[in-house]
């Protein structure tokens, strides 16, 4: 389930829970799971990216909510994007972008969004043998493996994102459990103010957002 909570810039709150359908097929990554914040843009158009977006649910789920909005989703497997495009069109999204290539690498120069999310890969290696098999058997290895620890995709996200922020923007991302503290001191290290750490409906620590002032 995907829970967004987000301020326009006509300020009135939304929160939506996404009711679009995202098909789960082999080599393709699951549904994401819940995320909330705010967010003010002081132009008209707001403009948002979703990271490793595998089958699209949340550029789906934000291009649908805001339709007045630019989403673009970027994936390193040509077959998420072939499938987060059918599940665009089997959804009639019209305003959101899929685009084959490793995390902001496609994007070219001068490319400035409001918004930044993820769900990387965040399992580590050691673990993925471990899984269930309902993940282990149906997730492609390159959507779970996070590295030794677990945090190679946010060690490369996080300093990066920076060039591609516009003055106040967001970057969010979901966490895998004990991520948290590595995650959190990576942005603040790195110059991000304003970094909250949300729970799951579970009570996990799952989601963290900060923001970039240039």
């Amino acid at each position: 389930m995907l829970l967004l909570q987000w301020r326009t810039p006509e300020l009135a709150t939304k929160r939506w829970t996404m009711g679009g359908a995202c098909p789960m097929v082999p080599g393709l990554s699951l549904c994401k799971t819940e995320e909330g914040k705010q967010i003010t843009s002081d132009e008209g158009r707001l403009k948002m990216l979703d990271l490793c977006t595998g089958s699209g649910c949340l550029a789906l789920s934000l291009a649908k909510e805001f339709p007045g909005a630019s989403v673009y989703g970027v994936d390193i497997s040509e077959a998420a994007i072939r499938y987060a495009n059918k599940n665009a069109q089997f959804n009639e999204i019209k305003n959101v972008s899929f685009i084959n290539g490793h995390l902001f690498t496609p994007l070219g120069k001068n490319q400035f969004f409001d918004l930044i999310i993820s769900n990387p890969p965040y399992i580590r290696t050691d673990e993925i043998q471990c899984l269930q098999p309902e993940i282990r058997d149906w997730e492609p290895l390159n959507a779970l493996d996070g590295g030794a620890d677990g945090l190679d995709f946010y060690r490369e996200i996080v300093p990066e994102a920076r060039k591609f922020l516009k003055d106040r923007g967001i970057l969010m991302f979901e966490l895998g459990v004990g991520c948290t503290g590595n995650v959190a001191a990576m942005l603040q290290d790195t110059g991000y103010s304003e970094v909250e750490i949300l729970k799951d409906y579970a009570g996990v620590e799952r989601i963290i957002e900060a923001q970039w002032t240039r």
